[in-house]
């Protein structure tokens, strides 16, 4: 059994994007589900550009 991590991002903070995080997590949550994998962390940048990495703090937890 493996143990994963989720990592999810959007880049703004706009109602349309929030559902892009939620679905994000939901498809990730049933993969780990389909595939028996145990889930033990979540790791959210909400709003933070992907052009740098030292401002996202989830990537930086999961590295």
């Amino acid at each position: 059994m493996f143990k994963v991590l989720i990592y999810a991002r959007v880049s703004t903070k706009r109602d349309a994007q929030k559902n892009s995080l939620e679905n994000q997590v939901s498809y990730a949550m049933t993969l780990a589900a389909h595939n028996g994998w145990t889930v033990v962390g979540q790791y959210i940048d909400d709003g933070i550009t992907g052009a740098t990495r030292n401002k996202r703090d989830g990537i930086m937890r999961c590295a």
